[in-house]
């Protein structure tokens, strides 16, 4: 899982995110391009962006990149050895039902539900009154960048684990907004656990 931003000001590169928590202690350049690390690990790679490309990226989060654009990403990323990111792209934004919901032991506000990926179950705890049980949703789990540049993580709610957040038409970035709270959808099982802003 990783994210794809483009900034205007600096439309020579597409910054490429494995981890926005961590801080850069140095770069490599490799070829065009260059590599972020904390001590060994690496956190990011700007990939440079050709000329012909600049045109079909739009600025800020890539949440649906083009076909092209994966493309690119992943020759360039091969080009200097790098053992991940490989596609398929995933942003970390995943299709789900609720199969559980129960009310928080220590808080009339919070809920808590599972909720299913298909091959997996995942604890979310959340304040929604209007999700239940069968519903589709949009998790962001942990490690999914955030519209704000927030990344996703673990946490826990009075004692309880939440394993990432139901997500809205905001979160999600469809504009223009018109409706406020948890997004529910209608998946179908073989729906479940696949990205939502795939391309594919």
């Amino acid at each position: 899982m990783y994210a794809l931003v483009y900034q205007p000001l600096f439309p020579h590169w597409l910054f490429l995110i494995f981890n926005q928590q961590a801080l850069a202690t140095h770069h490599q350049k490799i070829d065009q391009h260059i590599v972020i690390y904390e001590h060994d690990t690496i956190i990011g790679v700007n990939v440079w962006v050709e000329p012909s490309l600049r045109n079909q990226i739009q600025p800020g989060m890539q949440r649906k990149p083009s076909k092209s654009v994966l493309d690119y990403v992943d020759a360039s990323l091969r080009s200097i050895a790098l053992p991940k990111p490989v596609l398929p792209f995933s942003s970390g934004f995943l299709k789900a039902r609720i199969v559980e919901k129960e009310s928080h032991p220590d808080s009339d506000h919070l809920f808590i539900c599972k909720v299913s990926f298909g091959t997996s179950l995942k604890q979310i705890v959340t304040n929604s009154t209007s999700v239940q049980v069968g519903d589709g949703v949009v998790v962001a789990i942990a490690g999914s960048l955030l519209l704000d540049g927030k990344m996703m993580q673990v946490t826990s709610m009075l004692k309880q684990t939440t394993e990432g957040m139901f997500c809205s038409q905001k979160t999600l970035g469809i504009e223009p907004v018109t409706q406020a709270g948890v997004l529910r959808f209608s998946f179908e099982d073989e729906e479940l656990g696949k990205d939502y802003f795939n391309h594919a």
